[in-house]
């Protein structure tokens, strides 16, 4: 019982924010001072130092911030935003070690903190976003209606707490696939349809994966080939049910209908990407204007160029006057460390990146309670890496480190995941 409480005490922590070299939680705080003690005692990484892909990790990590370092050194960009930039890297890797270390020394730890991090979003609901969105007065109409920053509303607020509460319920169905499945299908159909694209995509490509994998079909060369020609030719067509419901108004959630009003060719879903996540795409231009160094973290956009690009692309009407964003655009994580510091940086993100989902892909092989938490992570990890901002490395990224490398470890040792209750005796 202890452990649940002090697990939750440090999910409540990590919403406790305020401004000091960026969005700094007191669990941040916490996880300085631990590590600070942990290597002074231990003269380094201690059990860690055992772990060979762990060190390795922790090279990648510590190439990427002597090249933030740099980088920052060479760019005209303010002491601050330099700090802000490496911090989020530091806290990334401090975070998602310590937070493994909790998952290792308790079986039932991985469970609570994914109930902790449910329950501390459900009391930190109404604050620790930048729309006050937590303090509207917003029923379900408004929210279906996608009027005003109803849609926003929805979807930063709400669609989280949907995903995280399918993920607890996947985890207590145990093996019951099908059934998690069927739930993971349905609330992404529906967070689609209410406007939160990414996430409803999350939720439904994580229901899916499972159901191909697990399911007790014998997998040959012609059955993937048909299964995955069956999987697009569906996935076309609901996505042109989806463009026809939106241009007709049956569906109206979120802002479909102003960016597919803005397409020339609606049906085309890379133009709709690109109209729903410009971000990145301009962000990807000012990589191409600085591509060794980069621009520093958060860096002041030059005469608003690229904020204006980003306008004329969304086909919105301009007028720099009225522009209160003043930095590049990038809301990719991959691409921010590009923008920021450079080729290096990317490459060196993309790197860590990939090592997760490797680890994820290959724990997928063995069945276990924890499935749909791996699908869930590894498909959010991917999502958020190409779309999220910089700054969620050092939050939603290191529950997925953490979930994502512990399952993997753990289905290296099939004896002690079955004694965990974590795989079948058939599994094993």
């Amino acid at each position: 019982m202890m452990n649940f409480v002090s697990i939750v005490i440090l999910c409540i922590l990590d919403q406790i924010r305020f401004e000091f070299v960026g969005n700094v939680s007191a669990f941040d705080i916490f996880v300085i001072f631990y590590f600070w003690l942990y290597v002074m005692k231990n003269r380094g990484l201690g059990v860690f130092q055992h772990d060979a892909e762990i060190m390795r990790l922790s090279k990648c990590f510590a190439a990427l911030l002597v090249v933030q370092i740099v980088s920052e050194t060479l760019v005209d960009n303010s002491l601050q935003n330099a700090a802000r930039g490496v911090a989020v890297t530091a806290m990334c890797y401090l975070k998602f070690l310590f937070v493994l270390g909790l998952f290792f020394k308790n079986r039932s730890n991985i469970v609570f903190f994914l109930v902790g991090t449910l329950i501390a979003n459900i009391l930190f609901f109404r604050v620790n976003d930048f729309f006050g969105l937590g303090e509207m007065d917003v029923d379900f109409q408004d929210v279906k209606s996608g009027e005003g920053i109803a849609m926003a509303y929805f979807k930063f607020k709400i669609s989280p707490l949907i995903n995280s509460a399918a993920v607890l319920l996947s985890v207590w169905l145990g093996f019951k696939n099908l059934k998690a499945s069927i739930v993971f299908i349905v609330l992404g159909a529906i967070s689609i349809v209410l406007g939160a694209r990414g996430n409803g995509l999350i939720l439904l490509v994580s229901g899916l994966i499972p159901l191909f994998l697990y399911e007790r079909i014998r997998w040959n060369k012609k059955k993937v080939f048909v299964g995955a020609a069956l999987v697009l030719a569906v996935g076309a067509y609901s996505y042109k049910m989806y463009v026809d419901s939106v241009l007709s108004g049956k569906i109206y959630g979120g802002n479909a209908h102003t960016q597919i009003a803005k397409m020339d060719n609606p049906y085309n879903v890379l133009e709709l990407l690109k109209i729903g996540r410009t971000e990145p795409f301009v962000g990807l231009n000012a990589f191409a204007d600085s591509p060794w160094v980069g621009w520093g973290a958060w860096a002041r956009d030059p005469g608003m160029y690229y904020n204006t690009m980003l306008l004329e692309i969304q086909g919105a009407r301009i007028d720099k006057r009225k522009l209160n964003i003043d930095v590049i655009p990038t809301h990719s994580v991959i691409v921010g460390y590009g923008v920021y510091n450079g080729v290096l940086a990317m490459l060196l993100s993309v790197l860590i990146i990939a090592f997760f989902i490797r680890c994820g892909v290959i724990a997928l092989r063995r069945q276990s309670i924890f499935s749909f938490v791996l699908t869930s992570s590894l498909i959010g990890l991917i999502w958020d890496s190409l779309f999220s901002p910089i700054s969620s490395m050092r939050f939603q990224f290191v529950l997925y480190f953490a979930c994502i490398y512990y399952i993997y470890k753990m289905m290296q040792y099939p004896d002690l995941a079955y004694r965990y209750g974590y795989i079948e005796k058939d599994n094993q």
